[in-house]
């Protein structure tokens, strides 16, 4: 199985006390990574050795990944995984390696083993952060202010943590459960869209938020509604390019929080039981997201 091992070290600073938290609540934060934007990608800064690596923070991804090439680059060795594991994504799927990084630092946090998927092409970064990273406990997206910070929660199933909030409301998603084994550890909800029920995906990593064709269709909207327009071209790891539309709706609720006449990308996402994925252009905006593993919900502001 791949893994990312963090020291213990990395558990480095217990958070301050939260108003209403019940007795037997501990926070504890693991990591923090600084977070610059380029456009709407997310950016951490890590290290192989004494060598940079840009990463893009990729919560859709179900694990960290890097090119051939880099690998190559950062001197790692690449090792063969099984013929049958594909990673799936728009455009189809495609074959996959592994390295395992013997001298990786993240956040400054020396790690002494991580793992990584070697897949897809170049994208002009080192490649993705993703959920083997993210998905270690609570996730904290405050992209406005430059972070993403890792928690270990105990105790806290029943509070509520969006501590940013103060007297200001805050909605709540709640998450399906993981899927079974250690391949499905995305974060998934149920938002409505045009008060259909459609489920979505949160990720980081995609530059704006899509929507499959067939939810659309379900929220009463296809390529040949009214005000729908065709933009181009969709792709994700896969090498075929699928069709894009900028189509409008009436309505996007996230949680209670009910956005009017957005207009959203619709295309094939190529995802078995995703309707939507929620991109980086509904994140820089919202001072905070804020993912509990433990009560399985999204907090935002």
């Amino acid at each position: 199985m791949l893994r990312l091992i963090l020291p213990a070290a990395a558990l480095i600073a217990p958070m301050p006390a939260f108003a209403r938290t019940p007795a037997g609540c501990e926070i504890a934060k693991m990591l923090e990574l600084p977070v610059t934007m380029n456009g709407r990608s997310p950016m951490v800064l890590a290290k192989f050795g004494a060598k940079d690596a840009r990463f893009i923070l990729d919560s859709g991804a179900f694990y960290s990944t890097i090119s051939r090439a880099n690998a190559a680059e950062f001197g790692e060795r690449v090792l063969p995984l099984p013929s049958y594991f594909r990673i799936t994504g728009i455009g189809g799927d495609a074959s996959a390696a592994f390295i395992t990084a013997k001298d990786f630092s993240l956040g400054g946090i020396a790690i002494p083993k991580a793992d990584f998927v070697v897949a897809g092409s170049d994208t002009g970064t080192a490649g993705l952060l993703g959920q083997n990273v993210l998905g270690i406990g609570d996730v904290e997206y405050d992209l406005p202010h430059g972070a993403v910070r890792l928690m270990k929660v105990t105790g806290c199933a029943k509070a509520n943590l969006a501590y940013w909030a103060g007297d200001k409301p805050s909605t709540m998603v709640p998450l399906a459960a993981p899927g079974p084994g250690p391949w499905k550890p995305h974060t998934i909800g149920t938002i409505l869209l045009n008060g259909v029920k459609i489920r979505a995906m949160f990720d980081s990593g995609a530059q704006s938020s899509l929507v499959s064709l067939a939810a659309a269709k379900r929220a009463g909207v296809t390529p040949d509604s009214p005000g729908v327009i065709r933009t181009g071209f969709s792709r994700g790891l896969g090498a075929r390019q699928v069709p894009a539309w900028l189509a409008p709706f009436d309505t996007i609720d996230i949680g209670g929080e009910a956005i009017r006449r957005p207009r959203l990308t619709i295309s094939e996402i190529g995802m078995q039981d995703i309707d939507m994925l929620v991109g980086a252009d509904f994140l820089p905006d919202t001072p905070h997201v804020r993912v509990e593993r433990q009560s399985r919900a999204v907090h935002h502001l």
